[in-house]
Parts: C-alpha cells; structure tokens; sequence
C-alpha cells in the first residue's frame, strides 16, 4: 500500500468511524463505585460509605476494615479545585497497609485500626524526601503489626 492510498484508506475510516478509531473518552469512577464482584473478593457483605476526601493521597478505608482504599486527588487545571475520590478494593486475604500504600496479606499488614497514625506518609509522594519510610517510621509500623510484636 502506498502512502496516498494510506492517507485515503484513513480518512475514509476517520470519516466513516469518527474519532472513536482514534480516541476513547475515558469515564472516572465514582467514590465507592466498585466493579462487579470486588466486593466479594474482599469478603465484606457490605460497604460502610463514610470515608470523604480531604487531601489528596492514599488512604485506607477504616470503616471497612482496611480492605478497601481510596486515591484522592485534586485535577491538574481543575478550575473548581474539586477533590476527586476513586475507590479500590484489595484481593483475597488482604487489606490495604497504610504504612507501606499498598495491599499485602492480611498477616503481613499493620493493624487497621492504626492507619490514620500513619496519613501522613502521603506527604512524602512528591518524590522530594530523600527516603519514603525513615529508621522512625519503621519502628512506628512494626508496633503497629500486632503479629510482629508476638515474634
């Protein structure tokens, strides 16, 4: 195929498929809008829809036992300044550990209930601080693994 019969072959689907050959417009979630089955996969039998955004960050969901979390951002170039709350849920046999941002096995996570000691840690996402956890930091998260402390 020659480049002009290129050119033609796509303008033609241009013209006949619109911009949907070339683009996807993308939906965003809604705060607790989970996909089908997630819930199940977490083991809750119901969501308590409590936790609200206030900066932006990781942040795991206290009132449902950690297995779920919540990426809070302010949109770059957002007029309005309006925080947007995406909501995820762990696997099977995890929850989300606040100290490390992430979901590990149920085991191996800090108490859930010690989460909100550990917020400030979103600060650190910028890139900017030398080391995310720090010689403190660590201590602080294995007295809050109630598993470490038996060892």
């Amino acid at each position: 195929m020659d480049f002009i019969t290129y050119c033609r072959f796509l303008f033609l689907s241009l013209l006949l498929f619109g911009d949907a050959s070339v683009a996807r417009t993308r939906t965003r979630r809604a705060a607790y809008d989970l996909p089908a089955g997630a819930l199940e996969a977490t083991g809750l039998s119901q969501v308590k829809r409590v936790f609200k955004c206030s900066e932006n960050g990781y942040f795991a969901d206290v009132a449902n036992d950690c297995k779920l979390f919540h990426i809070c951002a302010t949109p770059v170039g957002s007029e309005k300044k309006e925080m947007t709350q995406s909501t995820m849920a762990c696997g099977a046999s995890q929850r989300f550990d606040q100290s490390k941002l992430k979901c590990v096995a149920d085991a191996d996570a800090i108490a859930c209930k010690a989460s909100p000691d550990f917020f400030y840690l979103n600060e650190r996402i910028d890139g900017q601080s030398p080391a995310f956890l720090g010689p403190s930091d660590v201590d602080r998260a294995k007295n809050a693994r109630p598993d470490y402390r038996a060892r």
